[in-house]
């Protein structure tokens, strides 16, 4: 990943008008999200942001990230009122759930004077004289006039960066950013872009890092954290291994887990207890949840009984976003859910988080812990492992017990990853024989 210089707000304890906000804005901050005081990443960022300059905001999740372009955003238009073209901003996001989220935020910071249009894959676009802020996933804008749509954007934002360059949104994006940067017809990126993300890989031509590195000018603006590709230290993480010597069915290693889930809940039960069950696919998460709610027919049904939802790509938006609310008011306890919910949706004071399938990768691995053991607070990371994740797990486990090393050195799939490791004892063994 490149490195360049990073302007700050001034050393020690900043202030949001120390990072060049207008008071005015400070005060819609506390009055409502009952925000005071910038984040580290944010005192790093906002500065450069409201400047004018591209910035990559590269920090872990829970760091207030979203804040770092949304509020410079909401500055300029409220300065300019009704003298920009619509829309100012774009801000480009991965998932429907967390197109709906940004936009809120937006709306509940900057007030009736601005508007927003969120466009997902049910949702339409609306390019109305007053719409100031797009929020969209880049395959919903494909079938829209990206020129008029671009046309007086001045600041594009990519929120969740590395989903958005080297997943299913790859094409819809890269075409994005190509048509941003040519604007000028000169080829030169002459309006202002923000990058935004927990983790950005680097270690290959294709990642995300590597491809902002040769997108962006060289004079770009790189924010991070100590805390940036690490877990935090409040956060303890356990393995248990599945396994069984003679298995009795095909579905043996779920059984197994299924039987593991029950005791881990019931030992993680408190009056305060909020858990997030991570699975990988769909059909996983269906069959964990009925389990579960099935339980409810014992004669002591389990503590979780009437307060467990389901959260998945199978469900509608307004759906998962109902689930969603009944985690925050605190009616659902445990949720089961795809990694749909472990980028960027905002789910306050989860006391744990289950991986009952192992993730496909150690970015997934540092998304979902980064659920947990947030703003200070103590939290418990459980990771299922099978034969198949034995390679990925002793990767992440060494990471875990040497704070001196990031999670940067094993962001990979598991087939990348096992030549890694195996490059790496081959070296090894040559060293031991010389």
């Amino acid at each position: 990943m490149f490195r360049v210089p990073f302007f700050a707000c001034r050393r020690g304890r900043s202030t949001f008008i120390d990072c060049g906000l207008a008071p005015e804005l400070c005060t819609r901050l506390i009055d409502k999200l009952g925000i005071s005081t910038p984040t580290v990443v944010q005192s790093k960022s906002l500065r450069a942001v409201l400047e004018g300059r591209h910035v990559v905001v590269n920090a872990e999740t829970g760091s207030g990230k979203t804040l770092c372009y949304l509020l410079p955003s909401i500055q300029a238009l409220l300065r300019i009122s009704g003298r920009q073209s619509s829309p100012h901003s774009l801000v480009l996001v991965p998932t429907p759930d967390l197109a709906v989220q940004v936009g809120e935020v937006f709306l509940s910071v900057a007030g009736p004077e601005v508007h927003c249009s969120v466009v997902y894959g049910s949702s339409r676009l609306s390019l109305l004289p007053h719409t100031h802020l797009v929020v969209a996933t880049p395959t919903s804008l494909m079938n829209y006039d990206l020129q008029r749509l671009l046309r007086g954007v001045q600041l594009m934002a990519l929120d969740e960066a590395d989903a958005l360059l080297t997943g299913g949104q790859k094409t819809a994006t890269s075409q994005l950013l190509k048509m941003f940067r040519n604007l000028t017809g000169r080829g030169e990126l002459a309006r202002q872009v923000i990058v935004a993300a927990a983790t950005l890989p680097g270690g290959g031509p294709q990642t995300a890092g590597s491809l902002l590195a040769r997108w962006l000018p060289r004079d770009t603006v790189y924010v991070t954290t100590s805390l940036t590709h690490h877990t935090v230290s409040s956060s303890h993480h356990t393995f248990t291994y599945i396994t069984e010597t003679t298995p009795t069915s095909r579905d043996w290693p779920a059984e197994l887990k299924l039987s593991q889930l029950k005791r881990d809940l019931e030992d993680l039960h408190g009056n305060q207890s909020r858990i997030l069950v991570f699975v990988n696919t769909q059909s996983t998460a269906e069959l964990v949840y009925q389990h579960l709610i099935e339980m409810g027919g014992v004669t002591t049904p389990p503590w979780w009984v009437g307060q467990v939802r389901q959260l998945h790509g199978g469900m509608s938006v307004e759906e998962r976003g109902e689930v969603v609310r009944g985690v925050r008011e605190g009616e659902v306890r445990v949720l089961v859910a795809t990694d749909l919910v472990s980028r960027g949706i905002d789910l306050p004071d989860i006391t744990a988080v289950v991986q009952f399938d192992f993730p496909e990768n150690s970015a997934h691995y540092l998304h979902r812990a980064g659920r947990t053991a947030r703003a200070g607070k103590e939290g418990q990371v459980l990771s299922y492992m099978e034969e198949k994740d034995r390679d990925l797990g002793q990767e992440i486990r060494r990471v875990l017990d040497d704070r001196s090393l990031s999670f940067q050195e094993i962001f990979s799939r598991n087939k990348m990853l096992r030549r890694k490791i195996k490059a790496r004892k081959s070296r090894q063994s040559n060293t031991l024989q010389h």
